[in-house]
């Protein structure tokens, strides 16, 4: 959308200089044109090089420094899909999975339940579960990370009508690798039938995050 609206607006400046070329004369028109292919021509082809590319960019095929920034600017279709799923169940403490992640940027570790009424409802959930997650490439460990007690990065959210808390965070590609096939070992410590009793059906989900 963003970027729709900036190739919209350098097209209207670009009419503009053109009819302001087209009626000037002598050394105006010669400023004129080194106006427009500086500050119009320029920047519309790099632009469009960045519309016609953009899947490529934010997966980090080419020039992967400007994913994030064009994942931003302009977020794909499929950004909230989930890498991974998987619902807990009581007495297990360990879920495994595949993912491979598709953009550039932070992701999360996120735990799904039912929605809490009060912001003091929440604080009091972040006490009881505790995770620790890691990736193996090739079944060797490349990236462990350990969820904060108590949680330090969490939100609420209205979406499905769910509360979420933010378990753990990392970057693609600062942590981990992109479009790279890896196995996921998350463990969940602490009274899981319980907190399946007090909240309803819980699930953990691996997504791309805010590089806000």
């Amino acid at each position: 959308m963003i970027l729709s609206t900036l190739i919209y607006t350098f097209f209207l400046i670009a009419i503009g200089l053109i009819l302001f070329l087209f009626f000037s004369k002598g050394r105006l028109r010669r400023f004129a044109i080194g106006i427009t292919i500086f500050l119009i021509i320029l920047p519309l082809c790099f632009v469009a090089f960045l519309g016609i590319f953009k899947s490529q960019i934010q997966q980090g095929k080419i020039l992967p420094q400007l994913g994030p920034i064009l994942i931003l600017l302009s977020p794909p279709d499929d950004i909230k899909k989930p890498l991974g799923v998987v619902y807990l169940t009581p007495n297990k403490k360990e879920y495994n999975l595949k993912i491979t992640h598709k953009y550039l940027g932070n992701h999360e570790i996120l735990l799904y339940f039912k929605k809490l009424n009060s912001y003091d409802e929440l604080e009091k959930t972040k006490k009881e579960l505790f995770l620790t997650v890691e990736f193996k490439y090739d079944s060797r460990i490349i990236y462990s990370a350990v969820s904060e007690r108590p949680i330090s990065y969490y939100s609420y959210a209205a979406t499905e009508n769910k509360s979420v808390i933010s378990f753990i965070r990392y970057n693609v590609p600062n942590n981990l690798p992109i479009n790279t096939a890896l196995q996921v070992k998350i463990k969940v410590e602490g009274n899981i039938e319980q907190f399946i009793e007090k909240y309803g059906p819980v699930r953990i989900e691996i997504k791309k995050g805010s590089d806000i």
